[in-house]
């Protein structure tokens, strides 16, 4: 279905009010979560671009054709505003007034000053009439807006082109603006920095990565000016005009990750454009028309309800490091071949050192400073030539000594009072240590560490008697000459905390209590005599109705389940594995999970059993069943650990894996959420195996046409491929295929037969 977009629709893209018709076709609409801003905001009139302020309370955007505009209906766009409220919503907005607004369309670029100066579209004249293209800085003093002054542009920004939006950074250093030359149907993207004395430079365009035939408008940076959103019929999308974001991967401007559409959460059928996000980035605001002849309104939606726009927190590498000593770096583990590999950057997040790629040379090396010795991180991105969508961003965590002392480990214990607890300890080349006692956290108790035995790695700390509190122990080893202070490998930190007893209430039954008494004197009075007998009296039972009694009893004899985790890893190169655990009691299964991504598991069990734990990751690895107690001082403690270690399968080139858990949306390539587990294993296996390379392959059962089976078994294919390249696997690693119905397995006569044949599966190319 097409029709042609509403006049107003192309308003809303420009700043200067240029008008166009242009055809847009129509896709369905569906998942849109812009909640509209109140009607102190919207009106039954045309909102757009809006803007701002520093600290989030006002909001500047524009108002087209209002009656209660400088001029009118008829005077285009007025700059309108709205402070927020101290419950979060919208004041009634209101005209900005005479001095930001005439009958020319009027527009807020950027907030700068902190909030005291605006950037505004249009060059400002004392004949209203001869105002020409450009920009002007308005500035206040209290809430008083001074005449706004024209900025210096008549050498950068030539009468003849037509500058329709455009965004200035709050410390006005960079402005982006959508502009159309001469005759030309659509704007494009440009960039113009601050040369000084709020001159710019001659605008640059973006590239072609960003602007296409289409047009490109409404853009917006990030704070740190590294994310571009911006609005385009001209890169597909859900209907008129979407948003789009892409990110700037080095300072040239024209080198750019490929656009994405920010999806129906945001992106309608209708007009969608001018992005902006808060101070925190944590809320977006943006334009919305729902449908094709639909007026714009604001709207919000929190960030982290946009799925495009959230991403996967980057991996953490963690190094041990002498100062002053560079150390290369192995990437292999994130896939990463440091011949192919380009190094965009680096940033320093605290910490004196670097990361770098020597020129011409596959390594990549971190240099720490010569005098720094603690704990310092660094972030760094490397991307894949061939695919420039196919970047990695990794962070560096590395812990820095001096040359002449190894690097220390931290491990941390928690125990009960009075209660000893085991912990492996294994470091490089240490022999048995040699303990002594620190009291730089809690001075006074006495503590140990022991070894049960001489060769074992387990050690055991026994903090002193009805001690509680932080405890720290150093673990030194063999140290030259005595000399310990060169030595130290480890600082076990101990939290000892008091079990806190409860109050059980005892109904006691009667007590006898065996009194041992005196010996009585007996009088017998005879009147007129008196006789007086002393008795040697027996032992007397006195029965005495006891009261109830209150019992402590510490509270963890009363836990009833008991936490069972763990982590799972590859018992050749000991990286975590995503596996499927299923937990049998006599043979019934009562618990299942799968570990996450960093092979880590966690389940609850009841306590005072025995469990067999089935851990599988097929087709990749060897099962493996491991026993599970949650009886004795494991039920007293409330958990236990079962770390678990899976044999590969041996791999080979040319072996073939049915990817048995990948789903689709019916007759279309986009993968449901449920596939997420699957293609994690083989990522993972990826992740692993950092020379092995895959070909991806689909197939479909024969119920549609040929041509139509194979264009979905292609772009099936195609989409496991984009979704391993998302997760960081090198591009030069992968490759997909479609073969349609041509490949069954099974018959495509019943139902059981097709739902085999409709599969995805890989092929080990190289290994």
């Amino acid at each position: 279905m097409k029709t042609i977009v509403n006049i107003s629709n192309i308003i809303r893209r420009f700043g200067m009010g240029c008008l166009l018709v242009l055809p847009m076709t129509v896709t369905a609409q569906g998942g849109f979560l812009g909640k509209a801003l109140p009607a102190e905001v919207n009106t039954a009139y045309d909102e757009l671009v809006p803007r701002l302020s520093p600290d989030d309370n006002t909001l500047y955007f524009v108002r087209f054709q209002h009656p209660g505009n400088q001029g009118g209906r008829a005077g285009g766009q007025d700059i309108w505003y709205s402070e927020r409220t101290e419950s979060g919503g919208w004041t009634a907005a209101q005209n900005a007034g005479a001095v930001l607004n005439n009958i020319h369309h009027n527009f807020v670029g950027g907030v700068v000053n902190g909030g005291n100066g605006l950037v505004i579209g249009n060059t400002y004249a004392a004949n209203p009439k001869e105002v020409t293209p450009g920009f002007a800085l308005a500035t206040r003093r209290g809430d008083v807006w001074n005449t706004p002054v024209t900025m210096p542009a008549a050498a950068t920004f030539p009468a003849k082109n037509r500058y329709l939006d455009f965004y200035c950074t709050p410390d006005m250093k960079v402005m982006v603006l959508s502009k159309m030359s001469g005759t030309g149907l659509h704007e494009d993207l440009f960039v113009s920095t601050n040369t000084g004395n709020n001159t710019w430079s001659a605008p640059k365009s973006l590239g072609s990565i960003i602007n296409s035939e289409g047009y490109e408008t409404g853009p917006f940076l990030s704070y740190d000016t590294k994310r571009l959103f911006f609005t385009s019929n001209g890169h597909g999308g859900q209907g008129d005009a979407d948003i789009f974001m892409a990110e700037r991967l080095d300072d040239s401007w024209v080198n750019w990750s490929d656009p994405v559409n920010l999806g129906p959460e945001v992106n309608t059928a209708g007009f969608d454009g001018h992005l902006i996000l808060d101070s925190r980035q944590e809320m977006a605001y943006f334009v919305s028309g729902p449908n094709p002849t639909a007026l714009g309104d604001i709207y919000q939606i929190p960030v982290k309800s946009i799925p495009a726009l959230q991403q996967e927190e980057p991996d953490t590498l963690r190094i041990f490091a002498l100062a002053g000593v560079p150390q290369d770096l192995d990437l292999s583990p994130y896939g990463v071949n440091p011949s192919n590999a380009t190094f965009i950057g680096t940033k320093a997040i605290d910490g004196p050192g670097e990361v770098r790629k020597a020129p011409g040379e596959p390594r990549f090396t971190y240099r720490p400073a010569a005098r720094f010795q603690g704990v310092e991180h660094h972030s760094f991105e490397i991307c894949d030539p061939p695919q420039s969508d196919n970047c990695r961003k990794l962070i560096l965590e590395a812990t820095v000594t001096d040359p002449a002392k190894p690097a220390v480990q931290r491990y941390t214990l928690r125990t009960p009072r009075n209660t000893p607890v085991d912990f492996n300890y294994l470091v490089d080349g240490l022999s048995l240590p040699e303990t002594k006692r620190n009291y730089r956290l809690q001075p006074g108790p006495k503590a140990e560490i022991a070894v049960p035995d001489g060769s074992s790695a387990t050690f055991v700390y026994r903090p002193a008697r009805d001690f509680v509190g932080k405890d720290s122990v150093p673990v030194f080893g063999v140290c030259p000459n005595g000399e310990t202070s060169n030595c130290l490998r480890a600082v076990v930190y101990v939290d000892v905390y008091e079990e806190v007893p409860v109050a059980v209430v005892v109904d006691t039954p009667k007590v006898v209590v065996v009194v041992d008494t005196p010996k009585v004197v007996v009088a017998v009075v005879d009147t007129p005599k008196v006789v007086v007998a002393v008795v040697d009296t027996p032992k007397v039972v006195v029965v005495v109705d006891t009261p109830k009694v209150v019992v402590l009893v510490p509270e963890t004899t009363t836990v009833k389940d008991v936490v069972v985790s763990g982590r799972v890893t590859d018992e050749v190169t000991g990286k975590p594995l995503v596996a499927d655990i299923a937990i049998y009691d006599q043979g019934k299964l009562v618990a299942t999970t799968v570990c996450s991504g960093d092979g880590d598991y966690r389940v609850t069990l009841p306590a005072g059993a025995n469990y067999s734990m089935e851990v599988t990751q097929q087709p990749y690895y060897f099962p493996k069943s491991e026993m599970v107690s949650t009886s004795g001082k494991v039920a007293m403690k409330g958990e236990v650990t079962k770390d678990v270690s899976l044999t590969p399968v041996p791999l080979e080139a040319g072996q073939s894996f049915v990817l048995k858990n990948i789903y689709f949306d019916l007759d279309k390539s986009i993968l449901k959420p449920e596939s997420k587990d699957e293609l994690t294993k083989l990522y993972n296996l990826l992740r692993n195996y950092p020379t092995m390379e895959i070909e991806i392959k689909g197939h479909t059962d024969s119920q549609a046409s040929d041509d139509y089976n194979q264009g979905l078994s292609e772009s099936r294919a195609f989409a496991v491929l984009n979704y391993l390249k998302y997760k960081g696997v090198m591009g030069y690693r992968l490759k997909s295929q479609g073969f349609g119905e041509k490949v069954p397995i099974s018959t495509n006569a019943t139902e059981e037969g097709r739902a085999l044949n409709r599969r995805v599966e890989f092929t080990i190319l190289k290994m």
